[in-house]
């Protein structure tokens, strides 16, 4: 199971903010740091909320998805990024939290399932040395020990209740556990007593919250102080307005990939037994249709009806009881037909509603369903509550919305989903219809109102269920109702009805709705740009281009470097007959089709001098940290790790201290998102033996600034080799350019230049420094430019070859030529800008003569590049 393309962003995003964490060590400055690369500046007032926390010193960031997103699998992924980059000391070790018992248990099964996609997600990054247990297990000592949370993963799933101690059986957390002695170094270290409470502190986990919007009051907080964790991640489809979000992901990634059944319609009804008729006609044409599909290769599918019942008040004649004898008196078998609701548990027996074995094809609760019940083959939610009142059907609109198998089913039928209601008041219900799609993630723009079929006089065709809207009747009771809709849906069943039939009006709405995503969807996937949320779009401050230039450049593609491909590609990008794709680093690592030039690690030099050290490596994670500062509380340990490590390295026998040292290494290349594969553990072996005693004692005692040095020469080492088989490729004509970057439109910007010369492409161009506010003025004064822009990083056009490199401007000229031109100060005349110097002139070349690059600096330039002026008089001539 692969992450989903909006995934693969979230987990991107969370790099990210690691990724700053690390560099600054200070969680508020991180945060802004984050949002300042997605073009979105934090703010006190007016803009993205700054960074808030109720645990100082502790990491505690959210993620927005949607239901039906895949929060747990993405939380898998995650918990990998986290260790990678806070490290595994003193433990690896995960408290998924969760809100109720339903949750639970799904939770729980899913993680300990070795079938399962999340188990085996997990297994996979954590080398199979992952288990996973509960409270009981966890008081038990059960598959909890040092070694197990040193050397592997260890995700203990609990209920937030549980924590809060309420009840005498969540109290055993805190008391004195003799069942978990094996942990007794480390608690009397800290001068504890050992509860298992105590244990998970000193063990200083990775706290994961599902559902954090459960977790918001004051006790839940204290929760998570009690647990001394060291990283906080939440998950939710609604944060709370404390949360610091990293990651939003918009409904319409969520439509792309397949994972929800949206739109959904929603049709109102004059009575509830012609919802119930609608409702019951509607089910099983459903599952006609996914009958049809399974024997055309389709997914086995089971469409659900839940039937929402009012809560049953004093003098109602509403019952459970009722509805299910009446549905079995319309022939439906008495096990198709589940109860569900505080009381009654008809579900029990069927934990997998997805199995061919189970027959549950009705549902009735009120909102025992409302969070946790996850079963894609739920598909209309009928509201049978009283028709004067506005139906709340808030609390479990989401359990339709998932589409099952995550996978766009033929007919369109089967990736939608319905809600039937009977409600005079009914702009209320379509109200709360809103509010359950925002509970969910979704907006307004995610439901469609029913089309009213023609008024038609009941008596007719009493037989036939309709949708049309008819002066409202005194109100029977539910029990007469509901006979009148089972003889109603009987007729149906039994008669070859010709008339106008409602429930094809429902699933030929369904078609038209469908179709016009669809033709939304490939326009949005052909253009290749990023999903961006509408929430972040809210943040960003856009600038459009100018109205003089938009044709002009509406036109112009910049070209990128391609490579040839050996074969078709597959996927939603794909076409017929494509035979090149977009160059990425990765293809010049692994020599795309030529084994003779895959870089291989191994085979490098390990020539590191470890004596020449910038003296700001020294000051890694070595600040003195307050109370009050923002800095991770993860980052204080190393310094008193370090100087433990080196006193017990040097305890060990000669034998060991080399594989000590080489752990130790990789683990450290681990938190600076270096993964420790195979061949990077070599290579760390083999310089660790050919280490002299001066380095050899340097690396011992200052493991992290070693780490960063030999993470640094990897990826130079790296660097040199792709260079290499980037010119050897585009010698061999492997590698090509193509059209293919358009300038967006309108263009995010955080931060804009002041005071900028005319003839600027966009209303506001970016940030600049007076060195390229004078360059470009200079430029924007010649009579034959027509417009200059100053290329942003990474929303603008790069040169996507060895290295990144985004040059500084791009500038159109009058005779079609379009010049990308990269500035640099005196001091930047380095090994860097020679290579940028050369990769530009190669792509010029490539390019044609429409295209120019040059590298400028302001007085003195370096072979290959200009001086501002002799640049101003080029460009001029041309």
């Amino acid at each position: 199971m692969l992450l989903k393309r909006y995934q693969q962003d979230v987990i991107a995003d969370l790099e990210n903010y690691l990724a700053r964490l690390t560099e600054t060590k200070h969680l508020g400055n991180a945060f802004e740091q984050h949002w300042a690369d997605k073009g979105i500046a934090v703010k006190h007032l007016g803009g993205f909320p700054p960074y808030k926390t109720s645990l100082p010193q502790v990491p505690q960031v959210c993620i927005k998805v949607p239901t039906g997103g895949g929060k747990t699998f993405l939380a898998c992924h995650a918990v990998s990024s986290i260790f990678k980059h806070i490290g595994s000391e003193p433990s690896q070790f995960i408290v998924w939290l969760v809100p109720s018992e339903s949750i639970f248990r799904q939770t729980l099964q899913s993680l300990q399932n070795p079938d399962h996609p999340y188990r085996q997600k997990l297994n996979q990054l954590f080398q199979n040395r992952v288990q996973v247990i509960d409270k009981e297990k966890l008081l038990s000592g059960a598959s909890l020990d040092p070694e197990s949370v040193q050397k592997g993963l260890v995700v203990c799933v609990l209920i937030y209740a549980s924590l809060r101690a309420k009840n005498k059986d969540d109290l055993r957390l805190y008391k004195e556990n003799s069942n978990l002695m094996q942990f007794q170094n480390q608690v009397e270290n800290e001068g504890l007593d050992i509860s298992a409470m105590e244990v998970v502190k000193t063990l200083r986990p990775v706290v994961v919250v599902d559902e954090s919007h459960n977790a918001t009051s004051d006790l839940s907080v204290d929760m998570l102080k009690n647990l001394a964790p060291r990283f906080v991640l939440e998950l939710t489809a609604t944060p709370r307005s404390q949360s610091n979000i990293i990651s939003f992901v918009d409904a319409m990634a969520l439509k792309l990939e397949n994972m929800v059944k949206l739109p959904v319609l929603v049709y109102n009804h004059p009575d509830r037994a012609d919802l119930l008729a609608n409702a019951l006609g509607l089910r099983r044409k459903l599952e006609q249709e996914a009958i049809a599909s399974e024997q055309n290769g389709g997914l086995y599918i089971r469409p659900i009806l839940l039937l929402q019942a009012q809560p049953k008040v004093a003098g109602s004649d509403q019952t459970f009881a009722d509805i299910k004898k009446a549905l079995v008196q319309a022939g439906i078998p008495t096990h198709e037909v589940a109860i569900k609701t505080a009381e009654i548990d008809d579900l029990k027996a069927w934990p997998d509603l997805q199995s061919r074995d189970c027959p549950i094809r009705y549902i009735i609760t009120v909102n025992a369903l409302k969070e946790g019940w996850d079963c894609p083959f739920a598909y209309i939610l009928a509201s049978m509550a009283n028709k004067s009142s506005a139906v709340d059907v808030e609390q479990i609109l989401g359990r339709v919305l998932r589409l099952p198998g995550a996978k766009k089913h033929t007919n369109p039928a089967l990736n939608t989903s319905y809600v039937l209601t009977a409600s005079a008041q009914f702009q209320a219900t379509l109200q709360n219809i809103v509010q359950a799609l925002n509970r969910s993630g979704f907006s307004e723009k995610d439901y469609r109102m029913g089309q009213v079929l023609p008024d038609r006089p009941l008596a007719p065709v009493a037989h036939e269920p309709h949708l049309s809207f008819l002066p409202p009747e005194a109100e029977d009771s539910l029990t007469s109702e509901i006979e009148m809709a089972v003889q109603t849906f009987q007729q149906i069943e039994s008669e070859n009805n010709t008339a106008v039939n409602p429930i094809e009006a429902i699933l030929k709405q369904a078609a038209e709705e469908q179709n016009q995503f669809r033709e939304a969807a490939e326009v949005f996937s052909a253009s290749g740009s990023p999903i961006i949320s509408q929430e972040e779009m809210n943040y960003r401050k856009t600038y459009q281009i100018k109205a003089q230039f938009k044709k002009t450049v509406s036109n112009l593609l910049l070209p990128s470097f391609y490579i040839d491909t050996p074969q078709v590609l597959s996927g939603i990008f794909a076409k017929e007959g494509q035979s090149q794709k977009l160059l990425e680093k990765e293809d010049l690592l692994s020599g795309y089709g030529d084994a003779s030039r895959k870089f291989k690690l191994t085979a490098q030099n390990v020539d590191i001098n470890f004596q020449e050290v910038e003296s700001a490596l020294f000051r890694i994670d070595l600040e003195e940290t307050k109370a009050y500062d923002y800095r991770p509380a993860f980052q204080q340990l190393n310094q008193k790790q370090a100087g433990e490590f080196l006193q017990y390295i040097n305890s060990q026998p000669l034998g060991d201290q080399n594989r000590l040292l080489t752990d130790q290494l990789c683990k450290e290349l681990k938190r600076l998102n270096t993964p420790p594969h195979q061949d990077v553990k070599k290579y760390v072996a083999h310089l660790v033996e050919n280490l002299n005693p001066e380095d050899l004692a340097f690396v011992k005692q200052h493991v992290e600034v070693a780490a960063l040095k030999i993470k640094r020469k990897i990826e130079a080492l790296k660097e040199a080799h792709m260079e290499e088989n980037f010119y050897l490729f585009a010698e061999l004509r492997k590698i090509k350019v193509k059209p293919d970057f358009q300038f967006i439109d309108p263009l995010p910007l955080t931060k804009t230049a002041q005071g900028i010369p005319s003839k600027s492409l966009y209303e506001q161009e970016g940030e600049m420094g007076q060195a390229e506010l004078r360059m470009i003025a200079q430029i924007a004064s010649l009579d034959n430019l027509e417009w200059w822009h100053r290329n942003p990083s990474p929303q603008g056009f790069g040169l996507n070859a060895f290295t990144g490199h985004y040059p500084d401007f791009i500038v159109g000229l009058r005779s079609g030529t379009v010049v990308l031109i990269e500035t640099k100060g005196e001091q930047l005349a380095n090994d860097d800008s020679r290579r940028k110097i050369k990769m530009g002139a190669k792509w010029a070349e490539m390019a044609g003569n429409q295209f120019r690059y040059f590298m400028v600096f302001e007085t003195k330039a370096m072979e290959g590049a200009k001086q501002i002026g002799e640049l101003v008089g080029l460009l001029g001539q041309l």
